[in-house]
């Protein structure tokens, strides 16, 4: 067989250059172009595509993050990263690898891509992540050709597996708290309607606030998206809200994510309310912003990069007619740093 070490003596270059030109990375155009005449003149197959030629069998897994039109954001880079990564390491470890779409076309357009790309064999199975609320009805063609197709945080859409988060848990845990630290006045700003994870967490913010007898008053709830602009503006109408109506602030408040948490603590500074003196803060998903802004946000770690190796796992196990457990669920993790204190006596 024809290795890489032939075709970069060929074009002599290292093999680190051969393997860089041939994979797309950045080297000189008349680099790329030797290497790719001495790949094409010693009839060169990566190693993956050979193995699927000699046994007829594809070593991909193609991972699909599916966004609603027009609503892919910065936001989503820093909390995809380790999902992806985590899909990418359990693909290695299993002697497969991975292909990357981002998408925010519409679902039925993206039922054609999967279905064509079924059709060319080229993927073992599908791990597909979609972000908003469907029937599932895109993937009904896909499902009848046999690839194999797991599920990330969605168990509506029909599947042969699913992992997924327990946003109820990462809620109940972070309001637990605040009612441990004395708080009773908590407002929620929420994710926007029809985003799974945010109608899952808003539901069970509502459910754990019954439970553990704390009233939330409709003023104390704002939707917005995930952004740190939508803190801003969420904590903005927030207070404009309970002054208006002459409804005492909370005196905590939780939010969709971290940047919106970010965002909160931009606008509580900008009307001088001290955090976590005045107001304490609890983000979610425990992002590289969480630990940076002042003070450092109290948040709910997801485990991310378990999930993504873990649809991995079960991905390379069903392509490979292995058993696989139909539904696999990670817990969150409070992580507490300083944006959480007891209220106020006065307000306690």
């Amino acid at each position: 067989m024809v290795t890489l070490s032939d075709v970069a003596a060929l074009a002599g270059v290292s093999v680190s250059t051969a393997s860089q030109a041939l994979n797309g990375n950045a080297v000189k155009a008349e680099t790329r172009q030797l290497v790719q005449e001495a790949a094409a003149k010693l009839r060169y197959v990566p190693r993956g595509d050979a193995r699927a030629l000699r046994t007829g069998q594809a070593t991909s897994i193609a991972l699909w993050i599916i966004n609603r039109p027009g609503t892919i954001v910065y936001t989503e880079a820093s909390f995809f990263y380790p999902l992806i990564r985590g899909v990418l390491a359990g693909a290695q470890e299993n002697e497969h690898r991975m292909t990357l779409h981002v998408t925010d076309q519409p679902l039925d357009r993206v039922g054609r891509q999967l279905l064509e790309e079924s059709a060319r064999g080229s993927y073992a199975a599908f791990v597909i992540v979609p972000q908003w609320a469907n029937d599932g009805s895109y993937l009904y063609e896909l499902r009848r050709t046999g690839v194999p197709v797991v599920m990330v945080n969605d168990d509506v859409a029909a599947s042969d597996a699913s992992v997924s988060i327990n946003n109820d848990t990462g809620i109940e845990a972070a309001l637990a708290h605040l009612v441990e630290q004395g708080h009773r006045a908590i407002a929620y700003l929420a994710g926007p309607k029809g985003h799974l994870d945010a109608d899952r967490r808003l539901q069970a913010f509502y459910r754990a606030s019954a439970e553990l007898g704390i009233h939330v008053r409709s003023a104390y709830v704002q939707r917005g998206d995930f952004t740190v602009a939508d803190g801003i503006q969420g904590l903005a109408t927030l207070l404009d809200r309970c002054a208006d109506s002459k409804i005492t602030f909370p005196t905590a408040l939780m939010t969709a994510n971290d940047y919106v948490a970010a965002g909160a603590l931009q606008e509580a500074d900008r009307r001088g309310i001290a955090v976590p003196r005045d107001l304490s803060v609890i983000g979610f998903d425990d992002t590289e912003i969480a630990y940076a802004t002042t003070p450092p946000l109290t948040t709910i770690r997801q485990p991310m990069f378990e999930v993504g190796r873990a649809a991995a796992y079960a991905a390379t196990g069903l392509a490979q007619s292995l058993p696989v457990a139909d539904a696999v669920q990670l817990e969150p993790t409070l992580i507490l740093r300083g944006s959480v204190a007891t209220p106020p006596q006065g307000n306690r």
